[in-house]
């Protein structure tokens, strides 16, 4: 599928804000080239984020239509995969407890010998 993300450098202080601005960034200059989102919203974790060190995130969004890259937004295509999927209601999505989520994708993977192929993702279905 065609994706446009962004990147960018945060530490877990200023996470959410900073995974809030890339993605209206995203999602603004795929309107502006008349492209149309599809599907849900994900960050992909390049490193690990902490309250003592930094990170490079990248916010994704696939779309339908043709958009250019463009304003810190690559356009890349993105390869077909199989995702271990542990659902998080929004109250769990912070620190300490979203470990646990990651915790059990681990688990998952261990009980059937399988290896992540990529960095871990969040999904937001509704942002």
């Amino acid at each position: 599928m065609k994706v446009a993300a962004t990147r960018a450098r945060t530490d877990q202080r200023h996470l959410v804000v900073t995974f809030h601005e890339r993605a209206e960034r995203v999602r603004r200059h795929l309107r502006g080239q008349g492209a149309a989102p599809t599907g849900p919203l994900w960050v992909l974790y390049h490193g690990a984020v902490t309250p003592d060190g930094a990170a490079s995130i990248e916010v994704a969004l696939s779309f339908t239509g043709h958009a250019e890259p463009g304003e810190g937004t690559v356009v890349r295509l993105e390869g077909a995969h199989t995702r271990a999927v542990c659902r998080v209601l929004c109250r769990g999505c912070f620190p300490p407890r979203i470990m646990g989520a990651y915790a059990a994708v681990d688990r998952w993977l261990d009980a059937r010998g399988a290896q992540p192929c990529g960095v871990f993702r969040e999904v937001y279905p509704a942002t």
